[in-house]
């Protein structure tokens, strides 16, 4: 199986997104229950964190046992993107 490339890797991180994530941070990371990513300041390896093992006290749940690594880095990748200035 080919390796993903970047552009597929960001088609799969906004559709996995759009289906599991935007129910508490919208479509386009707005936040609703969720914090607003769009303002979010984390480096990738503590948004690979956050997705994985969740937030302590806040309502994000872990998805490590729900996605695999290669879903959580394409869902990562789409939420820097959110970042204001991107």
């Amino acid at each position: 199986m080919p390796l993903p490339t970047a552009a597929s890797s960001a088609v799969a991180g906004q559709a996995i997104f759009s289906d599991i994530c935007s129910t508490c941070h919208l479509d386009h990371g707005a936040g609703r229950i969720g914090v607003d990513l769009t303002l979010s300041f984390l480096p990738r390896e503590e948004i690979l964190d956050v997705i994985r093992t969740g937030r302590a006290g806040t309502q994000m749940a872990a998805f490590e046992s729900v996605l695999t690594g290669t879903e959580i880095d394409a869902v990562a990748g789409y939420v820097a993107s959110l970042r204001q200035g991107n």
